[in-house]
Order: structure tokens, then sequence, then C-alpha cells
């Protein structure tokens, strides 16, 4: 499974946010480089890691008919609750008693499943994906005499905003 984490809503103060056609391109060309990505039953299956309804909207609007797009379940525990304006996490996060922050944390260990990921890790909840995913789910690959691969073996990424650590 691909996942991709789209970070719209306030990040355009954090950066310039990445358009649908780019993340469409950077999962076709993981899929390019790796074709087991396509199931069996011909079709791809791509996780979207996003609260924000408008960029789950666009991106499905925009995909293949062979891509299978899962929803992060934000949008539908959370959308009740999102201000009018904008997409304050602490806005939703005060409104549902804490409960926003339970669902952040499913959805972040649904993404840690994939094998593939589009991030932007000038976005924070991006940048924790790409550290669990490179420091605990890749540690857990290990070579024929058992030693730990590198950060990258296991899984892929491909960072449309990349931050400077």
């Amino acid at each position: 499974m691909n996942e991709s984490s789209f970070r719209w809503g306030d990040k355009f103060w954090e950066m310039d946010l990445a358009k649908i056609e780019e993340y469409i391109g950077a999962i076709q060309s993981l899929i390019k480089s790796d074709t087991s990505l396509i199931g069996s039953d011909g079709l791809v299956h791509i996780y979207l890691a996003t609260e924000d309804p408008k960029a789950h909207n666009e991106f499905l609007a925009a995909v293949p008919s062979h891509w299978r797009v899962y929803a992060d379940i934000t949008l539908q525990e959370i959308n009740a609750f999102r201000p009018v304006k904008g997409n304050r996490a602490s806005h939703a996060t005060r409104n549902t008693k804490g409960k926003a922050g339970l669902v952040a944390m499913g959805s972040l260990l649904v993404a840690l499943e994939a094998k593939t990921y589009v991030l932007t890790t000038k976005s924070n909840f991006s940048s924790l994906i790409n550290h669990l995913r490179r420091k605990i789910v890749n540690r857990q690959c290990r070579n024929n005499e058992g030693n730990i691969i590198d950060d990258d073996a296991c899984t892929v990424a491909i960072d449309l905003r990349p931050d400077v650590w």
C-alpha cells in the first residue's frame, strides 16, 4: 500500500502547498519503480492521510480509475468539529475534548503500515511519519545475517517539501 500524507489546511503558513498533481506524479513514480505496488487485482491501493476535506475531494477527483483510495478516519470523526474557516487543530481538539488527538494517533498507526510514502516533511505530521518510518519500521528489516539494514531499505519515501534538520 502507498501512503500519501496531505498536509494542507493551515500549512500554507509553513510551506508552499504541494499540488494534487505533485502527489499523483510522485505516486506514479513509485509505482513505475516498484510494480509490486499494483495488486493482483490490478489496483493500486492508497491510504490518504489527511484531515482536510478539500484535499481529499480534489485527490479523489484526480486519481486514475485503477487507484483505490482509503480515506483517513479523521475526515469523518472530526469534520463536525472543524472551524468554518481554516483548519485549526487546536479548535477541533478543544471541541472534541481530546478525541481529535486519539483519532490522529490511529491515523498515524495506519499510515505506518505502508511500503511507500509521499510526504511533505515541512509539516510536523509528515515529519513524524517519516521519522517513525525510518527509525522504527525500517529497523525491523534485516538482511540474511540478521543485521539491521540502513534507514531507507524497507520503505521508500518521496518528500515533496523537504525540511532541513
